[in-house]
């Protein structure tokens, strides 16, 4: 919904909870959005060759590591990881700047990190 809030023409939401889903597909209504929000069913790996300028992901490591996994992954301009422990987001900061990816902002609170950054060798 912020997203859309802040301007992008079209969202895809994605979530593997059927109930995160039907919550997302009321909020969605609600707000008059049904035209620029589709939320589905499944998991954020599976959803990766879509077209998107910006992948935010709030996943567990080992769904960051699916992601990362995919060469689409790299085919997007904008990212922001979320639900990382530190560790877990300074190594996967390492496989990013591997790539040339810089990551531009790193947000602590805790033990938890996020990273936003961009892909400049991005087509999109």
């Amino acid at each position: 919904m912020a997203a859309v809030k802040w301007g992008a023409d079209q969202v895809l939401a994605i979530d593997c909870n059927e109930l995160a889903v039907e919550t997302a597909l009321r909020n969605v209504a609600l707000n008059g959005e049904s035209h620029r929000i589709e939320v589905k069913q499944g998991k954020a790996e599976d959803f990766i060759e879509e077209e998107a300028d910006l992948i935010c992901a709030n996943l567990h490591i080992q769904a960051i590591e699916s992601l990362l996994s995919k060469e689409a992954f790299f085919r997007k301009r904008w990212f922001i990881l979320s639900g990382l422990f530190v560790k877990d987001a300074e190594e996967i900061e390492g496989r990013l700047n591997q790539r040339s990816i810089k990551t531009y902002l790193r947000l602590q609170e805790k033990n938890w990190m996020t990273l936003v950054g961009l892909n400049w060798g991005s087509k999109v």
